[in-house]
């Protein structure tokens, strides 16, 4: 069995800059995430996309008042990526919209491996990750 690398992406600018970097370099992964979601939320919630579309837009008040910074760089994967600021955000509120749609999570475990393999260089290299169950807690 082959296993895969994880890509490694790099950018560098302002936030907006830095965005679309990342978001070009991982238009793909991207990409499909989003579908991944909005087929998720459809096929087996009944969630229709224009709908969460809707919901996100509104977060976009927020996410500039928090930090102005964030929602630039939002700004630049959606465009780096070929996406809708409103889509870019469903990957990164995809919790607050699962438990707007009455979804909550049974149990997560969540991690971070830690590893120095390049110590000469004075690099460290992390990988997180996260699993979820979800349960939907909303009469059909």
């Amino acid at each position: 069995m082959t296993r895969q690398r994880l890509p490694v992406i790099s950018v560098k600018g302002k936030p907006f800059d830095c965005g679309q970097q990342y978001g070009s370099q991982a238009r793909e992964q991207i990409r499909r995430n989003v579908e991944i979601y909005f087929n998720m939320w459809g096929t087996l919630w009944g969630a229709k996309r224009p709908e969460i579309l809707k919901q996100c837009r509104g977060l976009v008040p927020a996410i500039g008042e928090y930090d102005a910074d964030i929602l630039e760089e939002l700004e630049g994967v959606a465009k780096g990526a070929d996406l809708s600021l409103e889509e870019i955000i469903t990957l990164n509120a995809r919790y607050e919209i699962n438990v707007a749609l009455g979804i909550v999570p049974q149990g997560a475990s969540d991690g971070q491996v830690m590893e120095e393999q390049k110590r000469k260089r004075g690099r460290c290299h992390s990988s997180l990750f996260r699993n979820s169950s979800w349960v939907n807690t909303s009469p059909m």
